[in-house]
């Protein structure tokens, strides 16, 4: 099976409930770790100033290349978070 990699901004601060504002980048996607690492290497910038067209100018706390399969099964709503 193929990894693919996506590009993940985590934006600096908490929101009021206590999570953190997350930019991601599905497109364009990456076949290794170490590609998609130098893209956003070289892309940079372009990867903040896009963050802050949505977010408005706020710090980036971290740019990440995350495996797209397991950050999905991490971004899926666990049972506990229904309860009440």
């Amino acid at each position: 099976m193929i990894k693919i990699w996506i590009i993940v901004v985590v934006l600096a601060g908490t929101t009021p409930d206590g999570r953190q504002d997350l930019m991601i980048f599905p497109e364009p996607k990456f076949e290794t770790s170490p590609i998609c690492i130098d893209h956003v290497r070289e892309n940079t910038m372009p990867l903040i100033k896009e963050t802050w067209e949505f977010y408005g100018n706020r710090t980036i706390e971290q740019i990440y290349c995350v495996d797209q399969e397991r950050f999905l099964e991490f971004m899926k709503p666990k049972p506990a978070e229904y309860s009440t």
